[in-house]
């Protein structure tokens, strides 16, 4: 669970005079070479986002030529505070939260519903978690509604002293 967690983790506009050149020059000099970048995740599947994980070397040396996908939920917000998490095939639950501007994030881990450990990591661009908060802050996730086979609609929040918490959804 510790491998998982650290890989998790740890795996623009610019302006220019236009110096007396025509709007048609101007925009031939400032096209992007790439596509700008309207959100981070690498795919969509209904309420799950992925992100890639760069290769490791031995990675690499075993072959592998694709990153694996790590999947996140959107939590939502609450007083400011923006919440992502996915759950690893052990049924552990990484959590990440951070407000706006994120420059710090808060991981908490939980397990068989019990808080086990949170950490603070600087929200360094270009990392995992940096994405994932940057989508969710730039609204570019949608909430996560979980539906029970009655229909009944919650949205999802974790919490340190009280675990993972349902909350019902109006009609």
């Amino acid at each position: 669970m510790k491998k998982l967690v650290l890989a998790l983790m740890m795996c623009g506009l610019v302006g220019c005079g236009d110096g007396g050149k025509s709007t048609s020059e101007q925009n031939a000099e400032i096209a992007p070479s790439e596509p700008v970048v309207d959100h981070y995740y690498s795919m969509n599947d209904g309420y799950e986002y992925g992100y890639e994980q760069g290769l490791s070397n031995d990675s690499v040396n075993a072959g592998q030529v694709a990153s694996t996908l790590i999947m996140f939920k959107y939590a939502g917000v609450k007083d400011g505070v923006y919440q992502v998490y996915t759950k690893n095939n052990m049924g552990a639950f990484d959590v990440l939260e951070c407000t706006n501007p994120c420059q710090y994030l808060k991981e908490m881990i939980f397990y068989n519903g019990s808080h086990l450990k949170t950490e603070r990591i600087k929200a360094v661009e270009g990392s995992i978690g940096w994405s994932v908060m940057a989508d969710a802050i730039n609204g570019k996730m949608e909430q996560f509604i979980a539906e029970k086979n009655n229909g009944a609609k919650s949205t999802v929040w974790f919490n340190e002293k009280t675990g993972l918490k349902f909350t019902s959804v109006d009609k």
